[in-house]
C-alpha cells in the first residue's frame, strides 16, 4: 500500500498512541495502512476494497512496516477519540466546505484501489459503517473521520 494513506490528526487528548505488535503475512504492510483481523486469528491483515463494517474487527493502522525478522507489524491501538485523515474517493465530492460540511456523521467504508486506500464518501451513510465522517479539507481532497468503537477489536466481540 503507499506511505501514509492515512494519517492520525488528532490523539483524542494524549500525548501518545499506544502501539501493540501483531503478527502478519502481509510484508508489504507500511505505516499509514488500515489493518484488521480475520474472526479467531491473531493475525494482522490488509483492509480490502469495500470493508468498513461493523461486522468486521480493525486492529488500528499501521505504525511502523512490517519487520522481516520477527514477521510481525507494530499497529496503533484503534482508541476512542482519535481522528484519522485520508484522501477521499472522488476529489471533486469534497472541494468545498459546504460539500464537506453535507457529508459530516455520514458513517461510510474504505476504497482501496492498487496500492491506495481512500475514504469512500461514494459509499452514503449505513448505520453499521465504520468511518465516521467528522470533517475534511477541501484544499487537499481529504477526509477526517473517526473509527467507530463497534468495529474495533476493542469494541468487537468476534475477534
Amino acid at each position: 500500500m503507499a506511505l501514509n494513506d492515512i494519517r492520525i490528526v488528532d490523539t483524542g487528548g494524549r500525548n501518545t498512541i499506544p502501539t501493540y505488535t501483531w503478527v502478519t503475512a502481509v510484508t508489504t504492510l507500511v505505516a499509514g495502512d488500515l489493518v484488521g483481523a480475520t474472526t479467531g486469528s491473531p493475525t494482522a491483515i490488509i483492509v480490502v476494497d469495500g470493508e468498513g463494517t461493523t461486522t468486521q474487527s480493525y486492529l488500528g493502522v499501521v505504525a511502523t512496516p512490517y519487520d522481516s525478522v520477527t514477521g510481525t507489524v507494530e499497529v496503533y491501538m484503534p482508541l476512542p477519540g482519535i481522528i484519522y485523515e485520508t484522501k477521499a474517493t472522488t476529489s471533486t465530492n469534497v472541494n468545498t466546505a459546504a460539500k464537506i460540511a453535507a457529508l459530516v456523521g455520514d458513517a461510510v467504508t474504505f476504497d482501496v484501489s492498487g496500492t491506495t486506500i481512500t475514504i469512500d464518501e461514494n459509499a452514503g451513510h449505513t448505520a453499521t459503517n465504520a468511518a465516521l465522517i467528522v470533517g475534511g479539507d477541501p484544499v487537499r481532497g481529504t477526509l477526517k473521520w473517526m473509527l467507530r468503537d463497534s468495529c474495533t477489536v476493542l469494541g468487537h466481540a468476534t475477534v
